[in-house]
């Protein structure tokens, strides 16, 4: 049993049930994001509930930070730059 999480942009992350091993797709066409992390315990998938340890979200989100027990993940940030072709 396995479960797949999408961030809808960047990368995709499959979890298997009753391991630790995390396998990560990229979704960038110029940066290979692919890779297989292996979390400090294995993932638990029980009625329909999936649990990983908290190092797997800051390995999928990257801009997290824990403290007290609070998780505060940072918003998508995207910049547009136009430029003026006249």
């Amino acid at each position: 049993m396995s479960i797949t999480i999408d961030d809808g942009y960047i990368q995709k992350a499959t979890l298997y049930n009753k391991t630790a091993i995390a396998t990560f797709e990229g979704k960038l066409q110029i940066i290979d994001m692919s890779r297989e992390i292996k979390n400090t315990v294995a993932t638990t998938i029980h009625d329909g509930y999936t649990y990983v340890p908290m190092e797997f979200f800051v390995e999928f989100l990257n801009d997290i930070t824990i403290e007290n027990n609070v998780i505060k993940i940072a918003p998508s940030k995207a910049e547009l730059c136009t430029i003026n072709m006249e």
